[in-house]
């Protein structure tokens, strides 16, 4: 557990990453990288909220990225670096 509560999961992969979801979420917060590993079904992180939106469309989500090219998302964007508190602004 880390410090405020927040505990971390981590994926090999983005498949990995919504096979974990589905067997221990709903989480307060998914927090994904945008350029996650690509996984044989899910190539990156939109395609990973798209997933988990579909099964749960109540599920808050967030993607973090240094990628600038990235405007239009489903789902809240924290472009790095980015201060802790904006992340817990988006998790509380």
């Amino acid at each position: 557990m880390w410090p405020r509560g927040i505990g971390v999961a981590g994926a090999s992969d983005a498949d990995d990453a919504f096979r974990l979801w589905e067997k221990e979420g709903r989480w307060a917060l998914v927090l994904t990288e945008f350029h996650i590993r690509p996984g044989k079904r899910i190539r990156d992180g939109r395609e990973l909220v798209n997933a988990i939106r579909a099964a749960d469309p109540s599920q808050r989500i967030a993607i973090h990225t240094e990628d600038e090219g990235l405007l239009a998302a489903p789902v809240v964007v924290l472009r790095k670096p980015y201060a802790i508190e904006r992340l817990l602004k988006e998790w509380s």
